[in-house]
């Protein structure tokens, strides 16, 4: 790339990489609630362990003219689509397919309280996304997630362990080290 050209704009640029998440059966007004107390538009779903899709503002705003009903009673599961959830499960699936997805569990008692969902590409693996059930927020299952993730990565011969964008305090305690990230736009 010559000096003069800019690089390219990635996902994991904008990316959030530790996203507040909450359950189908939460109702939205619950869901309202939670991105109102962390200051954002969107959470992400999950049955279990396994991302189920995301609900957002955009999703609120859209049905809100046509709701019949209360948020206290609607549940997130009624904003959520089969084709969000198919697209979710194809990607990740195609992904893993090329050796390139990996998802990792964390189990307390035969309890999955903890997972991870990163990228293995040129001797990099890329933490894409990560959530942990709050009630064992504790016992910082979500950090000792990532430090087995770590583990594994050494075990693997992998040299770079990226948890990409974001400032989380757990970054640091796992040794993660800040990097400039450019964004840059330029129009005609």
């Amino acid at each position: 790339m010559a000096d003069n050209e800019a690089a390219p704009l990635l996902v994991r640029d904008m990316m959030v990489q530790n996203p507040v998440v909450t359950a189908p059966e939460a109702t939205v007004s619950e869901a309202v609630r939670l991105m109102g107390s962390h200051n954002i538009g969107a959470v992400v779903v999950c049955r279990g362990a396994a991302v189920a899709g995301i609900f957002t503002e955009r999703d609120l705003l859209r049905r809100a003219a046509a709701a019949r009903h209360s948020w206290e009673t609607t549940t997130v599961a009624e904003f959520m689509t089969p084709d969000r959830e198919r697209f979710f499960r194809r990607v990740a699936g195609k992904l893993a397919l090329k050796g390139i997805a990996r998802l990792r569990f964390l189990e307390f008692d035969g309890r999955r309280v903890a997972t991870s969902l990163s990228w293995v590409i040129g001797g990099t693996r890329y933490l894409y996304n990560s959530g942990y059930d709050p009630e064992f927020r504790d016992l910082s299952v979500g950090l000792i997630n990532h430090a087995y993730g770590i583990r594994a990565s050494i075990a693997e011969g992998i040299k770079i362990f990226d948890f990409m964008r974001g400032d989380e305090p757990y970054k640091y305690h796992l040794g993660g080290q800040d990097r400039a990230i450019y964004r840059i736009i330029c129009q005609r």
